[in-house]
């Protein structure tokens, strides 16, 4: 009669809606932002310094994007909002998966300031169309249930997409491999075997790594259509913080 974790809750189409968003939204700030890590470490060859200096200038968009969506809530249809958040994330892997290995660091720092600003724009109208529509006594659960899901949506998301990266990383070297010929090793222009053996591992990582991003490009884009179900126009000012306090 009174459960500890009320699933009942999921019976509310636009909080179930919500919910699924806000895995995705896990995977984009959480799962995005570690696959970023990576990709500049093992196959563009960053140190931690310069990861960090990049990630700075990446993320240095919240500041802005976190109160401007607050602020156009006010005016704004929420969904219009999320829209242009998913649109942003998805355009913001898609730009990740076309990165070379030659890319300089304007052509790095972009696309992570684009899933930065997506990912911000989500967050305050995302949490403030879960919670509308449910009655006061329902509330408290479902602000636990919405945030472990987003927590739940980055371990998952993590552990699946690094699945990927492997197979997909491991498929790539083989293909490459099969592609060279005797004579290429032979051939002193192309530095030897050794040599070889490293541009053999740098591609393959680097097309791993776009096949990862292109999944998750898709895994934003294929969730549009929740957004027809997330209707906040009622809803004249942001009273729900993003940590759930106020639906509580």
């Amino acid at each position: 009669r009174a459960p500890i974790v009320d699933f009942s809750v999921f019976t509310d189409l636009r909080f179930a809606a919500a919910s699924l968003l806000n895995l995705v939204l896990g995977v984009a700030m959480i799962t995005g932002g570690f696959f970023n890590a990576l990709f500049f470490a093992n196959v563009i060859g960053f140190g931690p310094v310069a990861i960090g200096d990049l990630l700075f200038w990446a993320n240095a968009v919240d500041f802005v994007a976190i109160p401007a969506s607050s602020v156009l809530m006010k005016w704004v249809d929420g969904r219009w909002i999320l829209a242009s958040g998913l649109a942003l994330l998805a355009w913001s892997f898609f730009l990740n998966a076309s990165l070379g290995l030659s890319s300089d660091f304007g052509a790095l720092v972009f696309p992570a300031a684009v899933r930065s600003l997506g990912s911000s724009l989500l967050y305050v109208p995302l949490t403030i169309a879960a919670f509308l529509g449910l009655d006061e006594r329902r509330r408290p659960g479902a602000v636990g249930l919405f945030n472990v899901l987003r927590e739940l949506g980055a371990s998952v998301g993590t552990a699946s997409f690094a699945h990927l990266l492997s197979t997909r990383t491991e498929h790539h070297a083989i293909e490459i491999g099969r592609a060279v010929t005797p004579a290429d090793v032979a051939d002193p222009r192309l530095g030897g075997p050794a040599a070889i053996g490293r541009a053999t591992v740098e591609l393959a990582a680097l097309s791993g790594f776009s096949d990862v991003y292109t999944a998750m490009g898709v895994l934003a884009a294929l969730t549009l259509p929740c957004l027809w179900l997330l209707h906040t126009r009622d809803a004249t000012s942001p009273s729900l913080s993003p940590s759930g306090e106020g639906a509580a």
